[in-house]
């Protein structure tokens, strides 16, 4: 008898115990739930990859620091309104009108320019302004036209991406979708259009109950002078690279 009494304080005494290991365990998983990680990107142009977890964007400008942004947000749930998605039509009909010429300085340089009226119209933007090009109809076929032909569509895989910027393919095949006066961007949209990052830009995603806290800041050198106050509270690196600038 006394030998079984033992036993139940014992019994009765790890109970206790692992239920005050519980309740040590749920706190602490509920302090981990509301726990905001902040994270640093860093983007270099010209270096090989090395990603270190995720966090703060920055680095040199033109090294995909924002690309890699929206495609954080998009593939952790946190999509663009309606409202974000029309304010970059702007962005992307420059980028448009960007690759239209780039487009015509290509064909010029391998001196592909046959007779014909859409390279004849391609020609006269090199005489103009980015500005001047009205992105519609017209354009656009003419456009299509050019890069539907046997040997424009060949390069896009070969001398397109020394020649041009490695969104310029995509936005010129989508010239007819985007010229139209209904046009609304996609998030594919999105992704490929380059622009210049100004401020900084903070987004909130989480990733299996933890809150990561990611800051995008413009890489150009008049904005370098924004980053200091980013390293503070920093929790893990993402290091980018622009991979396109690799032959």
């Amino acid at each position: 008898t006394k030998i079984h009494s033992m036993g139940c304080i014992a019994s009765s005494e790890l109970k206790e115990k692992q239920k005050k290991s519980e309740k040590i365990d749920a706190e602490l998983r509920k302090g981990k739930d509301d726990t905001q990680y902040k994270l640093l990107i860093l983007g270099l142009v010209f270096h090989k990859f090395h990603f270190i977890y995720i966090s703060l964007l920055l680095g040199t400008g033109g090294s995909g620091k924002t690309t890699v942004r929206k495609q954080l947000m998009l593939s952790h749930d946190v999509p663009f309104t309606h409202e974000q998605l029309v304010n970059y039509s702007f962005q992307i009909t420059e980028n448009v009108k960007t690759g239209i010429l780039e487009l015509s300085r290509c064909l010029k340089s391998l001196e592909l320019a046959p007779e014909d009226s859409n390279f004849e119209l391609l020609g006269k933007l090199l005489d103009l302004n980015i500005d001047e090009i009205k992105l519609d109809e017209e354009w656009a076929c003419a456009v299509t036209d050019v890069i539907n032909l046997p040997m424009v569509s060949n390069l896009i895989s070969s001398k397109w991406y020394s020649e041009m910027s490695n969104s310029t393919p995509y936005f010129l095949q989508s010239i007819q979708r985007i010229a139209s006066p209904e046009y609304i961007p996609t998030e594919s949209d999105v992704i490929h259009v380059r622009a210049q990052t100004t401020g900084i830009i903070q987004v909130i995603i989480t990733h299996n109950s933890m809150k990561f806290l990611l800051c995008d800041v413009g890489g150009q050198r008049s904005e370098r002078k924004k980053w200091i106050p980013c390293f503070e509270g920093v929790t893990a690196l993402l290091y980018v690279v622009d991979s396109s600038s690799y032959d």
